[in-house]
């Protein structure tokens, strides 16, 4: 499609498209990171900071991941040892393997989340929601330079030709054989997939306040769903195999994808099943969850209408508990009227 962006005059130097695009992936992260953080009352700058550790950690288990994988292919025999590290840090020499970044990020996470003092629940609900939204971005960037492409085209397939998209840059990274002909949408693919999941997350993200935890939990479910169901589109080989045969393969990252769903699955039911009291909740959450409330039906409900009939007065006062007030009203005291709704929950 468009690997190189544009070239710096004089010195000649190209600025990849893959590497913009990661960038404000990265950034529009940070920013949902940000505004979530406020509000709900918390420290935005210290949850910023904690998030762009948690990145970089991310970012190297993806690495490290790829480069295990496809150690004898990056690493001939003959290699020294200087050449071997000049591969393992040269994003420009293979990528980088998604599953490695959430596994990585997590386990730093919960690692430091005690030196920045905050609550690792409610943190990472509000980190995880991000990474859907900058994840999607990102893999427009792999559409642009050809990387994590889809299975050639043929006519008995499912997917229509129109929906194909053909690589002809000579600088984009997917091999010759597969320039010139028609791919599935491998990458636009994951791109919608993420953008749907960021849907769920933000909508859901509200409601799940108490249960902190669940959002998390049910980024990894989405995720291990979607991702599952990509890779039986996707053409190339260097992502890697748990079994390869002839009709049926199972790619590394569908093995991870299998893995993950029944631990994503249990995470959200204990979280759900394990609210945090209030004292746990971030400053605004109450307030938050007031507003919320009073969005909902019962607050919702219409006002009476001017030519409504007209309650009969000699109708028998209904019985009231005690308990609904919270203490026992005097007998002899009179009836105070409550407007429909005022009882209604906050």
């Amino acid at each position: 499609m468009h690997p190189i962006l544009f070239t710096i005059p004089v010195i000649d130097f190209p600025i990849y498209t893959f590497a913009v695009l990661t960038l404000a992936s990265v950034m529009l992260s940070l920013q949902y990171i940000s505004y979530e953080s406020k509000r709900r009352g918390l420290d935005a700058e210290n949850n910023v900071n904690f998030a762009i550790e948690v990145f970089l950690a991310g970012l190297i288990g993806t690495r490290l991941l790829f480069v295990a994988m496809n150690w004898s292919d990056m690493n001939p025999p003959g290699t020294s040892v200087f050449g071997m590290l000049f591969n393992t840090i040269n994003l420009r020499n293979g990528g980088l393997v998604w599953y490695a970044g959430p596994i990585a990020s997590m386990s730093y996470y919960l690692w430091r989340n005690k030196t920045y003092k905050v609550k690792s629940r409610m943190i990472a609900d509000i980190f995880v929601v991000g990474v859907p939204l900058g994840h999607a971005v990102g893999r427009i960037g792999c559409f642009m330079v050809g990387d994590d492409f889809g299975k050639v085209w043929t006519p008995d397939s499912v997917w229509p030709e129109w929906a194909t998209v053909t690589f002809t840059s000579p600088d984009a990274l997917l091999p010759e054989a597969f320039k010139g002909k028609p791919l599935l949408p491998s990458q636009l693919l994951m791109s919608l997939g993420n953008w749907v999941i960021f849907g769920v997350l933000f909508a859901a993200r509200k409601r799940l306040v108490r249960q902190a935890g669940c959002a998390a939990s049910l980024y990894f479910i989405l995720y291990a769903l979607h991702r599952f169901l990509v890779e039986f589109t996707r053409g190339d080989e260097i992502r890697g195999f748990l079994y390869k045969g002839e009709s049926f393969q199972l790619a590394t990252s569908q093995g991870i994808a299998l893995a993950l769903l029944p631990v994503g699955l249990a995470a959200f039911w204990w979280f759900y099943t394990h609210p945090v009291p209030d004292e746990d909740l971030a400053p605004n959450d109450l307030q938050n969850l007031a507003a919320l409330a009073s969005e909902g039906p019962a607050a919702a409900a219409p006002a009476a209408q001017p030519n409504a009939p007209a309650e009969d007065a000699s109708a028998p006062a209904k019985d009231v508990p005690a308990e609904a007030g919270g203490h026992d009203a005097p007998a002899d005291a009179p009836p105070k009227d409550t407007p429909d709704g005022a009882g209604d929950g906050a």
